[in-house]
């Protein structure tokens, strides 16, 4: 549905309605995405979207500069490492000290978009492993078990649980530090106890990572560089 009712903001701006609690934004190179209930009135909308104005063109003006350019450096568990990218038979990232090395189809090596495309499939084929890892560790500590997980692409949120105790983690916690994934999984693994959050729920993330705090501190802090490849 064409956002004709909505204001100029400078970008190809698409309105979807769908049933849904929250509003959420999804932003890329090739414009922006508006995901809202059918019941939220557009003049909310509206005024919504002019007080994000700023933040917008700022993560569209970067997709757009991200597409255009092959990626020179990766955030890999909350470091910079200088990205090398390279010719083989085989695609494969491979993590050295103070670097990382993309191996991807000769064809795709002068193709920015592509080379992207094919850092963000490994980087997600990578934390799910990582993923896997970190719930495993917290299953001892757990009075309720998930009946499963899901990696996620969401763009607003870094995980959920439902009341079938199905968890969502975001594949791009990747690329945060290894305690800030770890209190992401912490807070949705609480979720399984407490479906709000309530002090019981904090005390509950606070018994399963005491560092929690600090983590959250520096998600509101850097998450949007987690980003950069989509």
């Amino acid at each position: 549905m064409p956002a004709s009712s909505l204001p100029e903001l400078g970008l190809p701006l698409t309105l979807i309605r769908r049933p849904r609690k929250r509003v959420s934004l999804r932003v890329g190179a090739a414009g922006a995405e508006l995901i809202a209930d059918p019941a939220v009135p557009v003049a909310w909308l509206a005024d919504w979207l002019e007080q994000k104005k700023g933040w917008l063109l700022e993560r569209y003006r970067a997709a757009r500069r991200a597409g255009q350019t092959p990626p020179a450096s990766l955030l890999w568990q909350g470091r910079a490492l200088a990205l090398e990218c390279r010719a083989g038979t085989r695609a494969g990232l491979r993590f050295t000290d103070g670097a990382a090395c993309l191996t991807v189809p000769a064809r795709e090596l002068a193709d920015a978009e592509a080379l992207r495309a094919r850092l963000s499939a490994l980087l997600q084929s990578r934390a799910r492993t990582v993923f896997n890892e970190s719930l495993a560790a917290f299953g001892p500590s757990l009075m309720r078990k998930p009946a499963a997980w899901r990696l996620s692409s969401a763009r607003s949120r870094w995980g959920s649980c439902n009341a079938a105790g199905v968890v969502r983690l975001n594949w791009r916690l990747v690329m945060a530090p290894p305690a800030v994934l770890s209190y992401v999984v912490a807070h949705e693994l609480a979720h399984l106890m407490h479906m709000n959050h309530s002090a019981a729920f904090w005390s509950e993330v606070d018994r399963l990572h005491p560092s929690w705090r600090a983590d959250r501190d520096w998600l509101k802090t850097h998450g949007a560089s987690l980003f950069s490849f989509g």
